[in-house]
């Protein structure tokens, strides 16, 4: 890979690991023969979406530049807001991508998500997944599928981070829906995330 394909790598990890899904990239790439079945079990070995991202982020780092170009064409179909983030780390113009920078880039894609991410460790100690997902999923939020996945593991900790990094992959106006959810089950919780206060210094 080129080293400056590998930078844009490197400067947009934090949003790849937000907001990709390796479920959908993996498969394509692995058609093209481009990711090996030993790959694939290294990626899927943790069931957390955000460490299969990191596992998979850093095989891609040491694959040939096709790897890297067939990566950013699943992209451009499959996620075309990150897609538009990681080749806009080439070009002088600003606008590209919000900014110049890490920060103009994700204030223009992530801005919606940025209380829940900054939050996050918060979350993960005060909720339990299982118990507002069902609200999501009569919401048409989440999908059965997801629901279930949430559902079946024993793990509170481990489930709210599935929750968390699904939601981070539904549109931006499912946080508020999340809001409503943690208003009915964890008033405490709401009142942190909607307030002026507390944990704006987290």
């Amino acid at each position: 890979m080129k080293p400056s394909d590998k930078e844009r790598l490197v400067r947009c990890r934090p949003a790849l690991i937000r907001s990709l899904d390796v479920s959908s990239v993996l498969p394509r790439l692995m058609k093209q023969s481009l990711f090996s079945g030993e790959d694939e079990a290294k990626v899927t070995a943790d069931p957390r979406r955000r460490e299969r991202v990191i596992v998979f982020l850093n095989l891609l780092e040491k694959k040939t530049s096709e790897t890297y170009e067939a990566f950013c064409d699943i992209l451009e179909d499959l996620f075309p807001h990150l897609f538009l983030l990681l080749s806009g780390w080439d070009k002088d113009d600003d606008d590209a991508v919000g900014g110049s920078g890490p920060q103009g880039g994700r204030s223009r894609v992530e801005d919606e998500w940025e209380t829940l991410h900054r939050c996050r460790d918060y979350l993960i100690g005060e909720i339990d997944g299982a118990k507002v997902v069902s609200y999501l999923r009569e919401k048409l939020i989440f999908t059965e599928d997801q629901e279930r996945a949430i559902l079946d593991d024993p793990d509170r900790e481990r489930r709210t981070e599935t929750f968390l990094d699904l939601l981070e992959m539904t549109p931006p106006e499912s946080y508020e829906v999340f809001l409503e959810a943690i208003g009915e089950f964890y008033p405490h919780v709401y009142l942190e995330l909607s307030g002026d206060d507390g944990l704006n210094d987290l």
